[in-house]
């Protein structure tokens, strides 16, 4: 799925849905504030998520001890799925998820469990 948002419906050559369409699961219309233009607002299933201070987009969800995260960024062409099972009730997919986005954008992580920073060489 992140490498079908990156390339904008197309995956290994092969079109499933036009940029467009893509444009259109992406457009935020879930409240009210995206009726004036802010976009921080659910599209079809697709959000803006700004963890690492570079805004990645995709859907996350848990239920019972059951986590998973899409993300993507159109920056640097970078996406990753994360999924787990157990911690219920505590929050592993947020700061695991920030650390990814961290790490694919060369950005250093800010969640206090977290020491990464880019290497100076990062590139």
């Amino acid at each position: 799925m992140a490498r079908f948002y990156i390339g904008r419906g197309s995956v290994d050559g092969q079109r499933i849905l036009t940029p467009e369409s893509v444009a259109r699961i992406e457009r935020a219309e879930s409240n009210l504030g995206a009726t004036f233009g802010f976009s921080n607002a659910y599209g079809l299933g697709n959000t803006p998520m700004a963890d690492s201070g570079i805004t990645f987009r995709g859907h996350n969800g848990s239920i019972d001890s059951f986590t998973s995260v899409l993300g993507y960024t159109l920056r640097n062409g970078s996406g990753y799925v994360l999924m787990a099972n157990g911690g219920e009730g505590v929050d592993f997919a947020g700061p695991a998820a920030h650390l990814i986005q961290s790490c694919q954008t060369g950005v250093a992580c800010t969640f206090a469990c977290c020491r990464w920073s880019p290497s100076p060489h990062w590139r």
